[in-house]
């Protein structure tokens, strides 16, 4: 709604502070839409908005289903819907500036059943397309195929996976040229930030860290860091003070991106090339960014990684510029500017291919890693508060048993209800080749039939 009337979101209190009646004065507002009732934004608001001449409109339901019933109805449905959880705003956050672009509302919904003002919504808009977000355990297949044309976009399961797992979805409706980085701990800067993001249709990416089995990782990090190498960011916006987004996070990003524009200026990509995979490494005392290459290969709409002599480090410190050799991590000064490439067809079959910009493996169009979750999922009864997931540590994605190549796929334990707090079960690898299954519990690996 913010995108359709080109408005900035302006959070309040119960009450206007002076903060927001100087922000109306500054902006020279002379329309207001009030969005809930007058249990989360006072009558007084309005009386302030009368006195400064501001025409105002309040938009609102009983609960947070029905204020998203009657924003929608401001919006219009001919373009399609999106349906998320009402449970958790992480979800409509992260797919608002792209609903905003596409200018589709954004339904929220319950688990099981609709209530009276979603179901006269329905029956009263003629809606072609409706993208319902996030498993099962969000929103039923009952509820969701309740709404016309109904696609639904399965995500992973902690905020962080199921923020990529938006932005992956609708990549070709996003310009990411600029990149808005948001607390994934809390809402408030992520929705002030809706309106910028979907101005141009950039991307809201969540930050922060998640605790998963017994370990502490930065969300989002390495996604941020392949971004700024494949999609030609420019400019990246973090919202809030420090205590949302440190500097030393921020600094860590800009940094990277320094290191990206290092080599990209002392070296001549092919057509078919690009470069990114951004991580750290240390050596003989010293620490680099390291970065790697990329070929891409259109029959499979995938990019190859691993199909390179060398990788290109930059010194954190001195910003000097090596190659360092994959197989046998020998580092020598940058002394040439064209990079050695191999063909699709030179590529062996054990060289794995990343689809689109969340990495998802795939071997040469075989299985992929998506393909073996729905696998593990056809077989495996799972227990009440047990889930099925890709792993969130990329380095689990693939491994080796047996000498074949596998995927690894987790199972874990949610006893508290928060998506972040989970142990782990056990690991289920499937034979990439094969298909078949193999449980891992504590080092023994049992085959599943």
């Amino acid at each position: 709604m913010a995108k359709k009337y080109n408005a900035p979101i302006l959070l309040t209190y119960l009450d206007f502070y002076s903060e927001q009646e100087e922000q109306l004065d500054r902006l020279g507002v002379k329309k207001a839409f009030i969005i809930g009732g007058t249990g989360v934004v006072s009558k007084s608001i309005e009386d302030t908005l009368s006195k400064k001449g501001i025409e105002y409109e309040r938009i609102y339901g009983n609960d947070r289903y029905e204020t998203s019933i009657a924003v929608a109805n401001k919006i219009g449905s001919e373009n399609g819907i999106i349906v998320t959880t009402g449970s958790d705003y992480s979800d409509a956050l992260s797919v608002s500036s792209i609903a905003g672009k596409l200018q589709m509302p954004i339904i929220l919904s319950q688990k099981d059943g609709l209530e009276y003002a979603q179901n006269k919504f329905i029956s009263e808009n003629n809606i072609p397309k409706t993208y319902v977000l996030g498993s099962m355990d969000a929103i039923s297949n009952i509820t969701a195929y309740t709404f016309p044309n109904a696609k639904r976009i399965a995500m992973g399961n902690s905020r962080y996976d199921r923020n990529l797992d938006i932005i992956n979805t609708f990549a070709g409706y996003i310009d990411f040229s600029t990149i808005i980085l948001a607390s994934g701990a809390d809402f408030p800067d992520a929705l002030s930030g809706t309106a910028l993001a979907a101005l141009n249709g950039n991307p809201i990416i969540l930050t922060g860290e998640y605790s998963y089995s017994g370990y502490t990782e930065k969300a989002n990090d390495n996604f941020i860091e392949t971004l700024l190498g494949n999609e030609d960011t420019k400019n990246i916006y973090a919202l809030g003070l420090e205590g949302s987004i440190s500097e030393d996070d921020l600094n860590s990003i800009i940094n990277s991106s320094k290191a990206l524009n290092i080599v990209k200026s002392n070296i001549t990509l092919s057509s078919s090339l690009r470069s990114g995979n951004m991580g750290m490494y240390s050596y003989d005392g010293s620490n680099y960014y390291r970065i790697a290459l990329y070929a891409y290969n259109e029959p499979a709409n995938a990019w190859l990684i691993g199909n390179y002599k060398y990788d290109f480090l930059v010194d954190t410190k001195t910003l000097g510029i090596y190659k360092i050799y994959n197989d046998s991590d020998d580092i020598t000064p940058l002394d040439g500017n064209n990079i050695e490439s191999v063909s699709d067809g030179e590529v062996p079959s054990d060289v794995p291919m990343f689809n689109g910009m969340l990495n998802i493996p795939v071997f040469n169009g075989i299985l992929n890693i998506e393909q073996a979750l729905d696998l593990i999922k056809s077989q495996i009864e799972l227990e009440a508060n047990e889930s099925i997931h890709i792993p969130f540590e990329e380095s689990r994605w693939i491994t080796t048993y047996n000498g074949d190549k596998c995927y690894g796929i987790v199972k874990d334990y949610n006893e508290t209800g928060d998506s972040d707090d989970r142990t782990e079960l056990c690991e289920y690898l499937v034979n990439i080749s094969t298909e078949q299954v193999t449980q891992c519990i504590q080092g023994q690996y049992t085959p599943i039939s």
